[in-house]
C-alpha cells in the first residue's frame, strides 16, 4: 500500500509539473522605431502581439521594447544577429541592399496603401520568397504606404501634366 502511494504521489507531481514544462512562456523582442502613439505602432503592432498571445493561447509573448536596437537603416540586421527577435524595417533606407524590394517604390504602384501592401505581399510569395535577400530571417510581413506626395512652395501639382518644367 505505502509503495502504491508513494508511485501515485510521484505521478500527481509529474502531472503538475508537466503542464508548465509543455506550454512554457516564449517571449519575442521586438525593435521598433514607432512612439506609442504612432497610428501604426496603435493600429497595428499592438494589436498584432496581443493576437499573438491571444491565438497561442498566452505561450508566446511580443514584448515591444521601449526603444529601438540599433539605428533605423539596420534593423535587418538587428533580427539577422539576434539583437532582437523581430525587427520593422524600411528596406528604402539601405539603398542598394535589397533590390527585390525597389519596386514598390516607383511611382503609379497603386493608390491606396492597403490595395498595394496585399499586391506587394503577394509578389513577394510568389517571385521572391524562394530566393530572397532577407533569407537569414522569416519574413513575416511587407507593406508599403499610399501613394507618395509631392511637397512644393509656390507651385500646385494636380496631374503628372502639371509638372511642365518644373524641377524638384
Amino acid at each position: 500500500m505505502i509503495q502504491t502511494s508513494r508511485i501515485l504521489a510521484a505521478a500527481t507531481v509529474l502531472a503538475l509539473a508537466l503542464p508548465g514544462v509543455a506550454f512554457a512562456k516564449e517571449r519575442l523582442c521586438m525593435s521598433l522605431a514607432l512612439p506609442p502613439t504612432h497610428p501604426l505602432f496603435t493600429k497595428v503592432v499592438e494589436p498584432w502581439a496581443e493576437k499573438v498571445s491571444e491565438v497561442t493561447d498566452g505561450r508566446i509573448e511580443v514584448r515591444i521594447l521601449p526603444k529601438l536596437v540599433g539605428a533605423l537603416p539596420g534593423q535587418y540586421d538587428v533580427a539577422a544577429t539576434g539583437q532582437a527577435d523581430i525587427a520593422l524595417g524600411n528596406q528604402s533606407y539601405s539603398p542598394g541592399r535589397f533590390i527585390q524590394y525597389a519596386f514598390v517604390e516607383l511611382p503609379g504602384g497603386g493608390d491606396r496603401a492597403e490595395a498595394t501592401s496585399v499586391a506587394f505581399w503577394r509578389t513577394y510569395n510568389s517571385f521572391f520568397s524562394e530566393n530572397d535577400e532577407m533569407g537569414d530571417v522569416k519574413t513575416i510581413t511587407l507593406f508599403t504606404a499610399g501613394p507618395g506626395q509631392l511637397f512644393t512652395t509656390g507651385h500646385v501639382v494636380n496631374s503628372i501634366d502639371g509638372n511642365g518644367g518644373f524641377k524638384a
